[in-house]
């Protein structure tokens, strides 16, 4: 996987952490032939990238709202999705380009020469450009399975200005006592999943119980100031090619949230839009 260039927010790497299923190496590691310790490293960087679009505007007051427009059934069921976009604190005369972050995936620009109006709704004429004078709505089509995450980045021409924007069409949450998991899909099959929780008590040791496809592992998480902690989850299981991953919280707090997300491999076709 290739993440967004220049877009990463600091965060401090003590509140990240990974959970391992399979530790001997018989599985297909998302690093490839790694050992791991690297393995541990990349996915810290998987859990700081993924974090970005949880935190606080990188640039103070410039933000991007995913805005929700419209959802309609598919002949095959599945659900489209129609999202415009909202910029806040950005120069109103400037041009921007809207990049978007599929999970699995390469980052994409979806067009370059956006307007805003006077209220910061993105105009872009398109789909052949979006031209000096455009006035209609920038608008973005998708599907998406639970917990897919649909991250997109706004970024002026002179690269001074950009915003993150995210939606989960489906998500999957937890909240009980105040203290929040999401856990959303960093590959679309689920082979790798990332959680942000918030919520919880300052400086605290967390513990939380992994079950995937009934392997259990138990760990420990350490929230930030803020009563943070960000964590990716690699559920898959040795001589196992399905199943599903539940992170729950059993100690060090009174909450109990808890999610789950399928994961599968072996299988092209393991994406299920809802």
């Amino acid at each position: 996987m290739k993440f967004p260039h220049n877009v990463v927010l600091f965060i401090v790497f003590a509140i990240c952490s990974v959970t391992l299923h399979a530790q001997d190496g018989k599985l297909t590691l998302p690093c490839g032939d790694c050992n791991t310790e690297q393995l541990k490293v990349r996915m810290q960087y998987v859990a700081t990238m993924h974090s970005a679009w949880f935190l606080p505007p990188m640039i103070p007051g410039a933000t991007l709202e995913v805005r929700e427009q419209s959802r309609s059934k598919n002949a095959d069921g599945t659900t489209a999705i129609e999202y415009h976009f909202i910029a806040k604190g950005f120069p109103a005369k400037a041009k921007f380009r809207l990049q978007y972050w599929p999970v699995g995936q390469e980052m994409k620009t979806i067009a370059d020469g956006i307007t805003l109006d006077a209220d910061g709704l993105l105009l872009c004429d398109g789909p052949g450009g979006c031209g000096k004078h455009s006035t209609n709505p920038m608008n973005v089509n998708v599907q998406a399975a639970r917990g897919e995450a649909k991250r997109f980045v706004l970024i002026s021409d002179n690269g001074k200005w950009r915003a993150l924007g995210m939606a989960i069409p489906f998500p999957e949450v937890s909240e009980d006592n105040g203290c929040k998991l999401n856990m959303t899909l960093v590959a679309a099959n689920g082979t790798e999943m990332f959680i942000w929780a918030t919520g919880f008590p300052p400086n605290t040791e967390i513990q939380l119980l992994g079950n995937s496809a009934g392997e259990i592992l138990q760990s420990i998480r350490h929230t930030n100031a803020e009563g943070q902690f960000a964590a990716v989850e690699l559920p898959g299981v040795i001589g196992k090619n399905d199943g599903i991953d539940t992170v729950s919280v059993v100690g060090g707090v009174s909450c109990r949230p808890s999610v789950s997300l399928p994961w599968a491999v072996g299988d092209e076709n393991t994406y299920h839009p809802l």
